[in-house]
């Protein structure tokens, strides 16, 4: 019997055309895109997951380094972050409202607070903050109804020491002032906001060597706190001191933000003091470009160039500076004599020996 011959494997395998490769590559790729697209959203979803199991812990995190540090508008986006995450959540409310405070923004901090104490009548924190609040809407009045009832039932905290310490500053009953400053003290000797309101109610009452020494201890205490810096400046302006004044508003700027504009000021009216207009005019610039709606740099600058005996630009300089503040003595002042100087006749070393620069009092929109 004739046996069939065996078949070819070719028969059985047949070789793939390219239109069935093309198929099978084009399936291939499609079940690895398929792969990877769910693998990423299983990757999304976990991330996804995470971020909201932890974004509100980093922007707390954050946002309280921030205000440590003076970083308010940082401070108040990463509580805002933090507030989109959990709307509700206490403890980013009252930090945002502490922010707020430190900015001086009364109207937002009224709005977050008021329902704060609505809600939670027995949180101890919230009547310090209701009373710092009411003392920056210039009623201290107020803050001391609140306090007496807070220590009637949390004690002489002091933190609460201390913000009776600033009611009655506000009031200018300064005997009760500091005796508040020191009982705070006394519970913790290194309270920066303690030391720094002694320090200005001693600064106050002429008491500068006190004061210096109490505003020197509130810069160890917390060297983020630029209005301590600010005093101690001031006070050896006061006592003549032009090179310690220069370095401790250098030290505000590189510290504290909050301060900057108050600080840089002053460095400049210490440089003019000294009679170095190079340098304060380059103070006066940065001053002019990074607050234009405020008189100090236009005045810093003028100054300078008036200094420098540039005249044309003291002129447009001091004119800028009045126009924002009319009553600035300093400006009207200064102003007069480069305006004059063409038709005087006066040499730039005449002009130059009739100006003395003055000094900011306490009054910040005086400078």
């Amino acid at each position: 019997m004739e046996r069939m011959p065996l078949r070819d494997d070719k028969l059985h395998h047949p070789t793939p055309t390219a239109t069935q490769e093309g198929v099978v590559e084009q399936h291939v790729r499609r079940s690895g895109n398929l792969h990877f697209l769910l693998l990423a959203t299983l990757c999304l979803c976990s991330a996804g997951c995470e971020s909201a199991a932890t974004r509100y812990e980093k922007h707390m995190a954050n946002g309280r380094q921030e205000l440590a540090q003076g970083g308010l508008q940082e401070a108040i986006l990463s509580l805002k972050s933090a507030l989109a995450a959990r709307p509700e959540d206490v403890d980013a409310r009252k930090l945002l409202v502490e922010c707020y405070i430190e900015r001086g923004a009364k109207e937002p901090a009224r709005e977050l607070l008021g329902p704060l104490v609505a809600e939670l009548p027995e949180d101890s924190t919230i009547p310090l903050l209701d009373a710092r609040l009411s003392l920056l809407e210039d009623d201290p009045d107020h803050a001391l109804e609140i306090l007496t009832g807070f220590m009637a039932v949390h004690g002489e905290t002091t933190e609460a020491l201390t913000v009776l310490g600033d009611a009655h500053a506000a009031k200018r009953l300064w005997s009760e002032a500091l005796e508040a400053y020191d009982l705070a003290l006394s519970n913790a000797p290194d309270n920066a906001s303690a030391l720094l309101g002694k320090a200005s109610v001693l600064a106050t009452l002429k008491r500068n060597t006190e004061a210096a020494e109490a505003a020197e201890r509130a810069i160890q205490a917390d060297l983020h706190l630029g209005t301590a810096y600010l005093l101690r400046a001031r006070l050896a302006q006061a006592d003549g001191d032009l090179e310690r004044a220069r370095d401790v508003y250098a030290q505000a700027l590189e510290q504290d933000p909050r301060v900057a504009m108050q600080a840089r000021f002053g460095l400049g009216q210490v440089l003019l003091a000294q009679q170095k207009p190079k340098e304060s005019l380059e103070q006066g610039e940065k001053l002019a470009k990074d607050y234009p709606a405020f008189p100090q740099g236009y005045y810093v600058r003028g100054v300078s160039h008036y200094l420098l005996g540039h005249y044309d630009d003291a002129t447009a300089d001091l004119q800028s500076c009045l126009s924002k503040a009319p009553d600035h003595p300093g400006a009207s002042s200064t102003w007069r004599s480069p305006s004059n100087s063409a038709s005087s006749g006066n040499r730039p070393s005449e002009q130059q020996s009739r100006f003395r620069p003055s000094f900011p009092g306490r009054n910040r929109s005086r400078c």
